[in-house]
């Protein structure tokens, strides 16, 4: 099931922001898609619904359970970021009366949604869909948004309903399945990642992939390694151009020392940032590093955790072809072009 992880987040934060808009438009609200994927001052981020603290869900999850629970799109809402900096770490008690002046999705939580709105409540009866408010937010309440979510994913993601709705020309369209609903939609009801005028195809900044970085590592980061920290978050970055520029589905994850792409449970490449500055390490045997030597020299190999890292100043352009030659031999497809 997909949740809220590095591989996925720009994902989820587009189907949030397509299935929000639906919902106010099919309620007699005009489209604020544009609002909702606008950056600058003030822009729309995901709100957790359930707060960090695990103590309350104590009764119902192991603390590993919560985080990854927790995770989940069915728990997950689109806010402005000074709202969702307001509510923080509140309880969800204190958060339904600020939701009730949001978005309808998540007004939908509160009770107000439902009064004197019959272009809401008709949308709901037509299509059978299972709104409802909560007056606490359990396990149980969880799963029933993610069910919800999925009944909307199902009347949203298809390629002529998105045109009339959205009053968009479509291009350079990429269908994948929508999180939390892989296998449970037929290929035309698929999430739209789209390329709409060149707008969702944003380049990767520190800043962006600062905001992957789960709270606790960050904090991490950014005491421990204070002097370095940003260009970690820009090396991160470049990588992460790279591997978008390839398309290739590599999720980002941040360890204590290092984050690194992933296939499977295999680190590809990543950045380093016990190095000052940090440094791009590549994840392979030190035997694989003989031939790989003819493109770029490496500068040192960590024989107990099995990585090459690279001198200060080498460029992604120069790593091209190792990096390539990482992700295929990874892949079981070791040739380089």
């Amino acid at each position: 099931m997909f949740r809220l992880q590095s591989g996925y987040r720009r994902k989820i934060f587009l189907t949030l922001a397509r299935i929000t808009d639906y919902v106010g438009i099919q309620s007699g609200d005009s489209s604020n898609y544009q609002d909702y994927m606008r950056t600058g001052k003030n822009p729309y981020e995901i709100e957790h619904i359930w707060a960090r603290d695990y103590t309350p869900h104590a009764n119902e999850f192991d603390e590993h359970e919560f985080n990854e629970y927790r995770d989940r799109i069915g728990g997950l809402l689109l806010l402005p970021k000074s709202i969702n900096a307001a509510v923080g770490d509140k309880s969800y008690t204190e958060k339904r009366p600020v939701y009730s002046g949001q978005n309808l999705l998540a007004k939908s939580l509160h009770e107000n949604a439902y009064l004197n709105n019959p272009r809401f409540r008709r949308f709901i009866e037509t299509n059978d869909l299972s709104f409802k408010e909560h007056k606490e937010f359990i396990k149980e309440d969880l799963d029933k948004r993610q069910e919800l979510y999925l009944q909307l994913a199902e009347l949203v993601w298809n390629l002529d309903g998105i045109k009339t709705n959205f009053g968009s020309e479509i291009e350079d369209v990429e269908l994948v399945a929508p999180p939390g609903c892989e296998g449970k939609l037929h290929p035309e009801n698929s999430v739209l990642v789209e390329n709409e005028v060149g707008k969702l195809d944003e380049e990767w900044t520190s800043e962006r992939i600062r905001d992957l970085v789960p709270q606790e590592r960050k904090e991490h980061y950014e005491t421990a390694h204070r002097s370095r920290v940003n260009d970690f978050y820009k090396r991160a970055a470049e990588l992460q151009n790279f591997v978008d520029a390839n398309g290739w589905q590599l999720p980002l994850r941040f360890q204590k020392i290092y984050c690194s792409f992933y296939i499977g449970s295999k680190r590809v490449f990543g950045v380093h940032i016990d190095y000052s500055p940090p440094k791009i390490a590549v994840f392979l045997p030190e035997k694989e590093f003989e031939s790989l030597s003819n493109y770029c020299e490496h500068e040192d190999y960590c024989a107990s955790r099995r990585y090459a890292f690279y001198p200060v100043g080498t460029t992604i352009e120069q790593l091209r072809p190792i990096l390539e030659y990482a992700y295929k031999k990874l892949r079981g497809t070791d040739t380089v072009s």
